[in-house]
């Protein structure tokens, strides 16, 4: 018989249809809950990748504000400093308590749409302000200027074009050195118009005859008569401002040492007298001192500082004078930092003739006609009792004689307006042997005008703490006669800011602290 099931035979088995209904039953209520619980599933993750998105556009937001905020509580510079100096420091009434009063209206006005509960009125999180820190830091004379000096250079980047190149003078250091040991004494005798007494070693009793002294006496009359140490020595007497430039015509400005914000600066002294010439053995020493041998370096390290105090600061005749100042020779003032516009530029007057003696060395003692005509003139000056090791010496001291007459003319003309050579030649050299003017004025079109030389002063000058430290006195200073509660050393480079910002989601309970922080410099 076929075992088949049909509705017939559904009929003799009523338990089978009974069994049959109800596991269709449990079935579904399976698939109910499973479903619901992938539903469960699907749902959170979907909220919580809506809650870190929310989260995520909140920290954004709470980022760009505080980065307006930044940006608007730098713009307290101090105005003047920045219209005059072109640098950008936090203005010195900005403190602590002001900063953080800005930045906490800005935030109020900045997360005031976020404060609302319309779905349309407001976004998905409510913005609240939970603290504020800002606090001003980084002065100008921190970390070795560290700010003031970025800030110098990023204003003068553009300016670099300029660039001098030397030659180091070591060969004429090297010549004079090795005639120096007689050198010292001779020009004290010649200095007090002694005598020179230098017995001849082929004279068998060290005497000589009345014929040959008379002789002697006349060459060396003849000659003292144009001999360059007498007019050097009456030049150096009086002084070399009063020689080299209308001393009335000079500003007479001066500061009161009472108003420099910093006063532990020593002044710079030079002088230039009769022992330079009484120390001609020491050549070498002078071009080091005036550091020449590293004139290279120096041009590269300080480079912009130095372009920026000719561009912002008043020198001696300058052509477009800037604002009124306190001091008119503020380049001037920055190398010799003495308190009247008339000092510093006496100081810087010496400085060049220094630097001239030692970049006309080269011309002086190595040009054979000079030399020549030196010797010439030292033989008549010694007369018949000159030994040769003698009568070498002074001519050395001869050829530093007119050579430093050569530089005092040479900064009489940079003073004048005119351009000097930085090394010289035959066509440029004008002082003659006997001190007097050759007739030459100089190639006028070619060389280093005052400017020039003294961008080769302020490099060589390599104390870069003074040069900072007396700009920073005529900012003071200049800056005081517009705004006369300016203090320079209550400018600030940058602002240290910590946020903490509340973040509120209209679905959860918990709230969200966001943080930041953030250390920003003009």
């Amino acid at each position: 018989m076929e075992n088949s099931y049909t509705k017939s035979n559904r009929e003799w088995y009523p338990h089978v249809k009974k069994d049959f209904d109800s596991c269709i039953k449990e079935e579904d209520g399976y698939m109910t809950l499973l479903a619901c619980l992938l539903f469960l599933v699907v749902a959170g993750l979907l909220l919580v990748c809506l809650d870190g998105s929310m989260l995520f556009q909140a920290k954004a937001r709470c980022s760009m504000a505080q980065t307006g905020l930044t940006e608007h509580l730098l713009a307290n510079y101090n105005v003047p400093l920045a219209k005059r100096y072109q640098l950008y420091f936090l203005d010195p009434h900005m403190d602590q308590k002001r900063l953080e009063e800005q930045s906490e209206a800005y935030y109020d006005e900045l997360f005031r749409g976020s404060s609302g509960v319309g779905f349309f009125s407001s976004p998905l999180w409510r913005l609240k302000t939970e603290y504020i820190e800002a606090v001003p830091f980084g002065t100008m004379q921190e970390k070795e200027f560290q700010f003031f000096i970025a800030q110098i250079e990023d204003c003068m980047k553009y300016d670099l074009s300029k660039d001098l190149t030397m030659k180091i003078l070591g060969q004429t250091a090297q010549e004079t050195k090795e005639h120096s040991s007689q050198i010292e004494e001779t020009i004290n005798k010649l200095d007090k118009n002694e005598p020179v007494v230098n017995p001849s070693p082929d004279s068998d009793d060290n005497t000589l005859t009345p014929s040959e002294v008379a002789e002697g006496e006349q060459a060396g009359n003849e000659v003292q008569k144009n001999n360059p140490l007498q007019k050097l020595r009456s030049i150096l007497e009086y002084g070399l401002l009063g020689l080299v430039t209308d001393e009335e015509g000079l500003s007479e400005r001066k500061i009161a040492p009472s108003l420099l914000p910093f006063k532990n600066q020593s002044e710079n002294k030079v002088k230039v007298s009769m022992n330079i010439i009484k120390n001609l053995d020491n050549i070498g020493g002078l071009i080091e001192e005036q550091g020449l041998d590293k004139l290279g370096e120096n041009l590269t390290a300080q480079g912009a500082v130095n372009l920026y105090i000719q561009n912002y600061f008043n020198y001696y005749k300058r052509n477009d004078v800037l604002k009124e100042t306190k001091l008119l020779y503020e380049m001037e003032y920055i190398l010799g930092g003495h308190y009247s516009d008339k000092e510093n530029l006496e100081y810087v007057v010496n400085r060049l003739v220094l630097l001239r003696f030692a970049l006309n060395s080269a011309y002086a003692f190595g040009n054979e006609e000079l030399r020549a005509q030196a010797l010439s003139m030292a033989a008549m000056l010694t007369g018949i009792t000159g030994t040769p090791e003698f009568i070498e010496a002074v001519r050395y001291i001869i050829l530093a004689a007119v050579n430093l007459l050569e530089s005092i003319k040479d900064v009489e003309a940079l003073l004048n307006g005119e351009q000097v050579p930085l090394f010289k030649t035959t066509a440029d050299w004008k002082t003659t042997i006997h001190g007097d003017n050759a007739g030459k004025t100089g190639n006028l079109g070619k060389g280093l005008n005052y400017q020039e030389h003294t961008l080769i002063l302020l490099t060589l000058q390599t104390d870069l703490e003074s040069k900072c430290y007396r700009m920073q006195n005529l900012m003071q200073m200049n800056i005081q006669q517009e705004e006369p509660e300016f203090q320079i050393k209550n400018c600030k480079a940058g602002i240290s800011l910590r946020t903490g910002v509340n973040a509120m989601f209209p679905f959860y309970l918990k709230d969200y602290l966001l943080e930041n922080e953030q250390k920003t410099t003009y």
